[in-house]
């Protein structure tokens, strides 16, 4: 049981985590780029790679699924509904913190497929090419006063976001994509958790997904999560696997 609950505490902290840095990235009060720091070259890149990622269109129907999550010795089923709205709703699981894990997920993975534009996410920001890594990719600094935003962007994908929030700093580092003809979706990332003020690593996390495409929409399937050691001196690796099966569109 204290495995279940390390691994529970893991699943919500970073899925909170990715969802404010999914969701917040248009939320944060943009402040003037000082004279000659605006680089057209920077947004450019970075505008394709987010319009070039997967997301569902404006006419999707939402969908319910049954829902398997093994979790430390545990398991747990029950069905989930995602709406049109994407709201989420989890029934039949009687423990209510793994319903809570679940519905995260599912709350996640829709906030990142929604499709937004890209200048509604991101209004009167400036962006900034600070440099490419060994591996060619670029890195861009998105210019803002309230976080502390910047990216890595190679073959118009984007694979890597950082994002401040509050004393804690997220980095996402996306390993593994599937192509799809409307677009890329990231199927393996790490996500690292620092202090914001030291720089020490609190948690590293690697996340690997599984679309399938259901009618005409591509829908999470699979989630495996192995969740870092929050203890030195524990021997075990928490991890998380849940499985949406007989997925039906509404």
């Amino acid at each position: 049981m204290k495995a279940v609950h390390r691994v529970l505490r893991h699943c919500l902290a970073w899925s909170l985590s990715l969802f404010l840095l999914v969701a917040g990235w248009g939320l944060a009060s943009p402040v003037a780029a000082a004279s000659g720091s605006s680089d057209l070259d920077a947004e450019a890149i970075f505008r394709s790679a987010y319009e070039n990622r997967y997301t569902w269109d404006e006419n999707f129907p939402g969908y319910q699924t049954e829902v398997v999550l093994q979790s430390g010795s545990g398991t747990y089923r029950g069905v989930a509904e995602l709406l049109p709205d994407f709201g989420v709703i989890v029934k039949e699981i009687p423990d209510e913190e793994m319903q809570q894990v679940i519905a995260a997920q599912l709350q996640m993975s829709a906030t990142h497929l929604q499709r937004v534009d890209f200048d509604q996410v991101h209004p009167q920001r400036s962006f900034l090419l600070t440099g490419t890594d060994a591996a060619g990719a670029s890195e861009i600094a998105e210019l803002d006063g309230a976080t502390n935003s910047h990216y890595k962007v190679k073959d118009r994908e984007i694979i890597q976001v950082n994002r401040t929030l509050g004393n804690l700093a997220v980095e996402v580092n996306t390993t593994d994509f599937q192509q799809t003809p409307d677009g890329y979706l990231a199927t393996h990332f790490q996500v690292t958790f620092r202090d914001a003020k030291t720089g020490a690593t609190l948690e590293q996390d690697d996340v690997q997904d599984t679309y399938s495409r259901i009618g005409n929409y591509y829908i999470m399937t699979r989630r495996q999560i192995q969740a870092g050691q929050d203890d030195p001196a524990e021997n075990t690796v928490a991890s998380t696997n849940i499985q949406f099966n007989r997925i039906q569109l509404k």
